[in-house]
């Protein structure tokens, strides 16, 4: 008996949203996508009015096709990603050092009535008069490594009064937590929105920063650039630059949101999620909803137990390339997407093996294909470009 995998979902932030530039360039120049063209202009294809993209839709959009069942978040919520990020750091934390000393600390933190905000580790290099964020994510920093340095930064502010409401608090060394007896009101982006720019234009979403700027966007700022002062002299990256390692020298602020302790979402028992995706935040929540994360394979390959699984791929290297203005990188993308991803899952909805399968994007577009609308050969196919060329939800 031939399997069907009842539910596929692709979500890809920048795919289906308007491309900058792509109407400049000539036709000559881009990839002839059958597959993809003919996806665009049999399936259906809807654009919401009120379709945007900011950075933080990504996250609401997985809570969101993770957790539909249980409505975890309601529609104007905000996604508390530090939190989260916490939770399932904690999980994964208890699980390797469940002996260590570090870890009795951390479990006796509750994040009730707590405000959560990431502080990623990440080196910063000079490059004339601005400072480009070089590197954040994976250091070879051991757990040790990054307690070591988390101690020197509280271990300075412990005497000022004024700063006795937030501790750093290290989960994993990738990712660092302030937690705050105090709500933090500011606005900032992940990490990976900056690497290799300069960092001014993001810090805490281009807010002004002079008189008019909130008491918390000033307060966060001064500590952002004394965090770099300290680091600078620490012991732990003498060491390591010694050793020929990148050294941590400044940490990056963002998905400030207030605390959550036990979260309310949990699979709905008929489904199992099966996730693929290289992207930490959707790897750490899968964890939670004890969901399978797997990275993204070269090309899509069906499931074995498909029928019992809710299948959902997150693949975000198209908004990175647009994020960078690299246009060239997001036909590059496009071509090994329609050749790896779109004609297997196509050819597979014509055998009967896929029942159906919808492309979202976080900014509410959506395009949903299946046997039945790819039998419209009425719909006569346009070539993607004519499509998806205006950038008008990008300009900023």
């Amino acid at each position: 008996m031939k399997r069907t995998t009842g539910s596929l979902t692709l979500i890809v932030p920048g795919l289906l949203d308007p491309v900058p530039y792509l109407d400049q360039l000539p036709v000559q120049d881009l990839p002839e996508l059958t597959v993809f063209s003919k996806m665009l202009s049999r399936g259906n294809f809807n654009i919401p009015a009120d379709a945007n993209n900011k950075f933080d839709n990504l996250y609401s959009c997985v809570m969101k096709e993770m957790t539909t069942m249980n409505n975890f978040l309601g529609a104007d919520q905000a996604t508390p990603v530090a939190s989260l990020t916490y939770l399932a750091d904690f999980k994964q934390s208890n699980m390797i050092h469940h002996d260590s000393h570090e870890n009795d600390e951390l479990s006796n933190i509750s994040l009730s009535n707590k405000w959560v905000m990431r502080a990623d580790p990440c080196f910063m290099v000079a490059d004339r008069d601005q400072i480009v964020l070089a590197r954040t994510g994976d250091f070879e920093l051991s757990f040790e490594e990054a307690i070591l340095l988390a101690d020197e930064i509280n271990s300075f502010f412990k005497n000022y009064d004024d700063e006795n409401f937030w501790t750093l608090k290290v989960v994993s060394p990738q990712r660092w937590y302030i937690i705050s007896d105090k709500p933090i009101d500011i606005s900032s982006v992940p990490p990976e929105m900056v690497i290799g720019q300069s960092v001014k234009p993001f810090l805490f979403s281009n807010q002004k920063l002079k008189e008019e700027a909130s008491h918390d966007t000033r307060h966060w700022l001064s500590l952002f650039n004394e965090f770099q002062m300290i680091l600078h002299q620490s012991e732990v990256n003498k060491i390591r630059t010694q050793e020929k390692k990148t050294p941590i020298n400044s940490l990056w602020f963002w998905g400030a949101g207030k605390g959550i302790d036990h979260p309310s979402f949990s699979l709905n028992d008929e489904f199992a999620i099966q996730m693929y995706s290289n992207n930490p935040f959707v790897q750490s929540i899968s964890q939670l909803v004890e969901g399978k994360c797997s990275e993204l394979p070269l090309k899509y390959e069906q499931c074995t137990d498909s029928a019992s699984k809710k299948i959902i791929y997150v693949i975000d290297d198209f908004y990175q390339a647009i994020n960078n203005k690299d246009i060239f990188t997001w036909i590059g993308l496009l071509d090994q997407f329609n050749m790896n991803y779109l004609t297997p899952i196509v050819d597979a909805i014509e055998v009967g093996s896929i029942h159906q399968v919808e492309v979202v994007s976080p900014s509410g577009r959506s395009l949903l294909v299946s046997k039945k609308l790819l039998k419209r050969w009425w719909k006569k196919s346009q070539m993607f470009h004519s499509i998806l060329s205006t950038g008008e939800h990008f300009k900023k």
